[in-house]
């Protein structure tokens, strides 16, 4: 049993006398410093060799979603590509490996749109190059938007617009920038279809297109037209006899014009024969005063007031007939209301008497009565709620300033929608200007650039880690026991051999 299971040594009296292995007490001494000289060496050779920087030093890895770990040093265990550069970089080593814009970076390059543009070559990698383009950013930032305007943005119609005959797709700031002001080569004479000469006003071109506005034709545009033949005034209009003129005296005055475009009785309107004289209040080429005016119809002419007037004969009141034939006026009853007399002067005075009798009942015989006729007219009224066009090209150029501004004539075109909006900060227009936006704006510094790379996980992280001496000497320590037990056994093992 004792065989079988040896004794463990402290279970033996080792104070006990026990006898050395061998003849000799000096060989045994001799081997014992040997090994201990040995083990003592084992012991710092492979702490020595513990400590060197193969040994001293090694990796600790580990997986994580993180970019960066304090101590370590981390890279995606994938590649991703930005902007076309496909690369497994790190954060770190994506910002150092960024080159400046310069005229070797920064080069020129035809888009879409037939337009030169300045694209940025921040860096290449194996066969890829990561290529950055202000005008591709700006062009994707691009918004559509029902509103002319964004804060930040700079619009522009997606289509073309007619604003006073200039069909255009400028936005409204362009359009306002684009406006010339009124002057004597763009506001100019035209013949309207009304005969009338006007003044238009060409404020741009653009293309084969002109834009011109017209304060005539913006009148009539904005006017009604009342069609029957005494609606000869609105609330807040004013109207005028529609052409062609069918009233009494084919005048194209309305009620208020007609008061201050009568003629006074003088030798320019009195037709004087061999012995009667007629009044023309608008001029020899229109009708004459007449006895019976068609809007007094079923009241009294004029000679049968004058006889309820003055209580007699007319013909007291400076000699006034009526239905004589008028001689001057080529023969026939011509329904003028006549003064008996040849000489101009007394016709003169005698219609300004006429003229200037209080009304009676029935109304006046001057002014009132004879404009009372411009109430009516087959044609109908036009009523306009705007001032009459300028008679002259140096009122029509202060009236276009006034009335006409850029901003008023580009109106329309903040309801051209939709619009296209992009950044209000256009691409660089020269190489210079492109290496000095590329250098210093903030969105193509190297940072900015390689952001994206924070997101490219898993990431491996390493970092070296030292030895520790305990663990050093703990291993060194090991080795030299070993060196010990092995070598003390053979040592043993030579004695009992020469014993024998």
């Amino acid at each position: 049993m004792c065989e079988a299971i040896p004794i463990p040594d402290f279970f033996y009296d080792i104070r006990s006398s026990l006898p050395l292995v061998g003849s000799s007490h000096g060989v045994v001494r001799s081997l014992t410093n040997v090994l201990y000289l040995i083990t003592i060496g084992v012991f710092v050779g492979t702490f020595a060799y513990y400590s060197l920087p193969a040994q001293l030093l090694s990796e600790e890895s580990i997986v994580t979603s993180e970019w960066q770990k304090e101590g370590y040093a981390c890279k995606p265990l994938q590649k991703t590509t930005i902007e076309g550069l496909t690369t497994d970089w790190s954060y770190d080593e994506c910002v150092a490996g960024v080159s400046s814009p310069n005229t070797d970076t920064v080069f020129d390059v035809e888009k879409s749109d037939s337009s030169t543009q300045y694209d940025y070559q921040f860096a290449t990698h194996g066969n890829s190059s990561g290529i950055l383009s202000f005008w591709d950013t700006w062009n994707v930032n691009a918004v559509t938007s029902y509103a002319w305007q964004k804060e930040g943005f700079t619009c522009k119609p997606l289509q073309t617009m007619t604003v006073g005959g200039l069909s255009t797709d400028w936005s409204y700031d362009e359009c306002v920038g684009a406006v010339s002001s009124p002057n004597t080569d763009n506001v100019f004479s035209v013949v309207k279809s009304d005969a009338s000469s006007q003044f238009d006003y060409r404020f741009a071109t653009q293309g084969d297109s002109s834009g011109v506005v017209s304060i005539h034709d913006d009148r009539v545009a904005s006017s009604v037209l009342q069609e029957t033949s005494d609606a000869w005034s609105r609330d807040a209009f004013s109207c005028f006899p529609e052409p062609p003129y069918d009233n009494t005296f084919d005048v194209p005055y309305n009620y208020s014009e007609c008061i201050e475009a009568i003629q006074l009785p003088s030798s320019s309107t009195i037709m004087s024969g061999e012995i009667l004289s007629s009044y023309y209040p608008f001029g020899f080429a229109k009708s004459c005063y007449l006895n019976e005016f068609p809007t007094m119809s079923g009241k009294p002419d004029v000679n049968s007031r004058l006889e309820q007037s003055t209580g007699s004969d007319p013909a007291r009141l400076a000699g006034i007939i009526v239905n004589v034939v008028c001689r001057a006026c080529g023969g026939g009853s011509d329904g003028c209301l006549k003064v008996q007399t040849s000489s101009t002067q007394d016709a003169v005075a005698s219609y300004d008497e006429l003229l200037s009798l209080n009304s009676d009942s029935h109304g006046s015989f001057g002014a009132e009565l004879i404009c009372g006729e411009t109430k009516q007219n087959g044609n109908g009224f036009r009523c306009f709620d705007k001032p009459k066009p300028p008679a002259t090209k140096e009122q029509a150029i202060e009236r276009y300033t006034t009335e006409y501004p850029p901003e008023t004539i580009c109106a329309p075109l903040k309801e051209n929608s939709p619009f296209r909006c992009l950044p209000a900060e256009a691409p660089p227009s020269t190489k210079e200007q492109a290496i000095e936006r590329y250098e210093y704006a903030s969105e193509y510094s190297p940072e900015a650039i390689c952001e994206p790379l924070k997101y490219n996980s898993p990431f491996q992280c390493t970092r070296t880690v030292e030895a520790p001496m305990v663990t050093r000497m703990s291993l060194s320590l090991a080795t030299a026991q070993a060196v010990f037990a092995l070598v003390g056994v053979l040592f043993v093992s030579v004695l009992r051999k020469i014993k024998k």
